[in-house]
């Protein structure tokens, strides 16, 4: 991934709506990162989540690129979203957390959460989880992110 890629990405969350990494639960102007794990394939859905309104799909597999300008394809996903950690704190804001939904296994949806982002190795670059939206300047959380060709101007303010 080159550091264009990266300055790229920074430009774009810092006018979208947010980070998603759940095509099920994306926002419009949010930006999708297509994880990997032993049994899902997050570019898979990297096209489903444009098509609900995610601003971005940020992608690491060659199959998928020039299919969009509103993909970019990064040596590694799982490392975009950590190089945007150094300079964010991250909060993962997920319904999944609600106090009022049931355990599962005897646990909290915050927990379940958490669990899934340590067993992926994703934990130590988020700040915490949490099921109220936090108060943020932007939203990182189970949605996707947007941006409105607006490049140059994001590069510029972010730079």
């Amino acid at each position: 991934m080159t550091t264009n890629h990266i300055k790229e990405i920074y430009s774009i969350f810092k006018n979208s709506s947010g980070i998603s990494t759940d095509t099920r639960t994306i926002k419009n102007n949010s930006i999708y990162f297509a994880l990997k794990g032993p049994s899902f394939n997050g570019n898979d859905f990297a096209r489903e989540a444009l098509e609900k309104g995610a601003k971005l799909s940020v992608v690491d597999d060659e199959s998928l690129d020039g299919i969009s300008d509103r993909m970019i394809l990064v040596k590694d996903s799982l490392e975009a979203l950590q190089k945007l950690s150094e300079k964010w704190n991250i909060v993962i804001f997920t319904a999944k957390g609600r106090p009022d939904r049931p355990l599962v296994n005897g646990m909290t949806g915050i927990e379940l959460v958490e669990e899934w982002l340590e067993k992926h190795d994703v934990l130590q670059y988020i700040d915490y989880v949490t099921w109220e939206k936090p108060r943020a300047e932007y939203y990182i959380d189970d949605k996707g992110l947007h941006f409105n060709n607006n490049w140059d101007e994001i590069l510029e303010e972010v730079l």
